[in-house]
């Protein structure tokens, strides 16, 4: 299988489970059945743009890029109940796995976003999140008392992702005010710093209770529908090509 295939085949995996997602709302998700969908819609909006970067200028970057928003696609729109309380348990399980797995991409992104890749040390620390996701994930088929399975502690995994998403975000704005006007605008900088502070400001403030939504709090992460978009403008052109200052349409 090339790796063109195994994309087509991800996107096919995001659909299906969005689909699901649809049809088996999990329980743990507690937003109102509307803005799941909402939030569904803006996963597939995440892999949209994705692919389209990765079409038009295929690249190492790019496939990084792709592949965070293929996990931001399976994140967006809460995780599938279908089934028993083994299989919902699973399911769940997978999503904060997938969840957690975006946040360290995301941050990968940003560390080699134009620089070179990094040292195998500095991969293991970034991943770390969901390197213990991963081993909390292969404990949940192990029953507990009173017939629970061992999904809990993985929850333990959602702050160390966040604090990572949001060391993504600071990576952008250093690099942003490290570099020369002419990168700044050749490379759109501008712009993801502003979709990203668009994105995390309405959901930091919903969850701090700063902005109350009640029942609609998972609206505020609508906001995020920018990140993408800002960050397939700045990735789709090389850095000093001569038509990189053009925006993506």
């Amino acid at each position: 299988m090339t790796r063109k295939d195994g994309l087509w085949l991800s996107v096919a995996l995001v659909v299906t489970w969005r689909a699901a997602a649809w049809s088996w709302p999990h329980p743990a998700d507690s937003s109102p059945l509307p803005v799941q969908r909402m939030l569904g819609l803006l996963g597939l909006w995440f892999v949209g743009w994705g692919l389209w970067t990765w079409r038009r200028r295929p690249a190492p970057v790019t496939r990084l890029f792709a592949a965070y928003c293929l996990l931001s696609g399976l994140h967006w729109g809460g995780p599938v109940g279908a089934g028993g309380p083994q299989a919902r348990a699973l399911l769940l399980g997978l999503y904060l796995l997938l969840s957690v797995t975006a946040a360290c991409t995301f941050l990968h992104l940003a560390l080699v976003a134009g620089r070179r890749a990094l040292s195998p040390v500095s991969r293991w620390v970034v991943y770390l999140p969901a390197i213990a996701a991963t081993g909390l994930f292969l404990a949940i088929p192990l029953p507990l008392a009173g017939g629970r399975f061992a999904v809990e502690p993985m929850a333990y995994t959602i702050a160390p992702s966040v604090l990572w998403s949001f060391a993504g975000g600071f990576v952008w704005l250093r690099r942003f005010w490290r570099s020369d006007p002419r990168t700044r605008r050749e490379q759109r900088l501008g712009w993801v710093v502003a979709a990203l502070l668009v994105g995390y400001l309405p959901h930091g403030l919903a969850s701090a209770g700063l902005l109350p939504l009640g029942d609609l709090e998972g609206l505020a992460n609508l906001s995020f529908a920018l990140v993408p978009w800002a960050l397939a403008s700045s990735l789709a052109r090389p850095p000093g090509h001569p038509t990189s200052a053009r925006a993506a349409p």
